[in-house]
């Protein structure tokens, strides 16, 4: 089983090398195959559907792992402010640190495979739900009130999405991302908490 599961690993390693090299939508099973040296029969043993099933599988790993680094990094705050700042410095800073899965992250998030923008979806919502009831149970304690989930939802799926994009885009630059990430932090709090 060993043997098995690392394979699996080179082919998302394999992915995740290619990328550099390789436009995602011209990314194929024989390429990686070429580039990992593993056998067809392993590439279709755990992916029966091909390259969008390497894509789903390793998309779904990592968005899995960022949930949970970032709703750990939450129900640890204590206040609604901490909540806040835990939720966005640990989902910018995975982006910051983790180069090639986050590259990987937005070329397959722009792909246009619909089963993978379904999954996107899912799994915002999913954090954000989550999210939600930790803030409101912070903010009962702390005497406010946390707006709609679908605001925090719309900021986690769109505005936090995208502000991270555009910061990619502009070639990843240290200092924006202090700034942007105080920023957001920022807007986050304004959008989602009522003092009145």
């Amino acid at each position: 089983m060993k043997v098995k599961q690392d394979s699996k690993e080179a082919i998302y390693e394999g992915v995740l090398n290619l990328l550099d090299e390789v436009p995602i939508l011209d990314l194929s099973v024989s390429k990686l195959k070429k580039h990992t040296g593993l056998s067809t029969g392993t590439f279709y043993y755990h992916f029966p559907n091909g390259i969008e099933d390497i894509f789903k599988s390793l998309f779904v790993k990592l968005t899995s792992r960022i949930r949970n680094e970032v709703y750990q990094a939450a129900i640890s705050a204590k206040t609604i402010d901490e909540t806040l700042d835990a939720l966005v410095t640990t989902y910018f800073n995975w982006h910051k640190n983790n180069l090639r899965e986050s590259s990987f992250f937005w070329r397959v998030s722009e792909s246009g495979f619909s089963e993978i923008r379904h999954l996107i979806q899912k799994e915002y919502r999913s954090l954000s739900t989550k999210i939600y009831e930790v803030l409101c149970e912070q903010g009962e304690s702390e005497g406010v009130k946390v707006i709609s989930p679908n605001i925090l939802d719309a900021f986690l799926y769109g505005a936090a999405r995208e502000l991270i994009h555009s910061w990619i885009g502009r070639g990843r630059r240290e200092e924006e991302f202090e700034k942007m990430r105080v920023e957001f932090i920022d807007a986050l709090h304004r959008a989602c908490i009522d003092k009145n």
